[in-house]
């Protein structure tokens, strides 16, 4: 195990205890909040666990390799938004 699989635990546990005995140490959205990013953790989790089937595997190692290679896309996509979003935003200065 990990330091982030302890954590990930870790805040699990924190959260059920909050939800089970009513304690109101947190506002309701940030237990919203930090529920939804430990259930993103989980299911990337469970793709990870899916590697180890010979039937998933090939898949799983397809998609990260595509997200790798589009990674610099995304890097520069926004740039190209900016550059024609800042020349719109002076063409309409001018209404």
């Amino acid at each position: 195990m990990n330091i982030l699989d302890l954590v990930q635990y870790g805040l699990d546990l924190f959260l059920i205890l909050l939800t089970v005995f009513r304690i109101e140490y947190l506002a309701d959205g940030t237990k919203r909040i930090m529920g939804a990013i430990l259930i993103c953790l989980i299911w990337f989790k469970m793709f990870d666990w899916m590697r180890l089937f010979d039937s998933t595997s090939f898949f799983i190692k397809l998609i990260l390799e595509t997200l790798t290679d589009v990674l610099p896309f995304f890097f520069i996509f926004p740039i190209f938004l900016m550059m024609f979003g800042s020349a719109l935003y002076i063409l309409n200065t001018n209404r």
